[in-house]
């Protein structure tokens, strides 16, 4: 629902972080899946009482169905601007073990 927010418990080094998380948008967007229906929520990571004290954003965009699928993510930081992108989805524990399989029988690249 957008303008939900919701604290994450996240831990780390054994600090543990309250995370407010904001939904703040619905659309559809173009996946590897599709055309999918999605929601963006922003991961308050960044500043003086987050987890990371420096300035930044972290946005995912989930799939608004019952797998909640992370599809997209952006970050921003001092450092520039990072996209990520879901580039394929494993729809079965076979496909799963043979990707498994594949990249354990792949020689090492230096």
């Amino acid at each position: 629902q957008v303008g939900k927010t919701l604290e994450l418990a996240i831990s780390d080094s054994g600090q543990v972080y309250l995370v407010p998380i904001r939904v703040v948008e619905k659309k559809r967007i173009k996946t590897v899946l599709g055309k999918v229906s999605a929601i963006r929520i922003d991961v308050e990571l960044f500043g003086p009482r987050g987890m990371i004290e420096s300035d930044g954003k972290f946005s995912i965009w989930f799939t608004e169905d019952a797998r909640r699928l992370p599809v997209s993510a952006r970050l921003k930081n001092e450092y520039g601007t990072f996209d990520i992108k879901l580039k394929k989805v494993l729809r079965n524990l076979s496909q799963l073990q043979s990707a498994q399989l594949g990249k354990a029988a792949s020689p090492a690249v230096p």
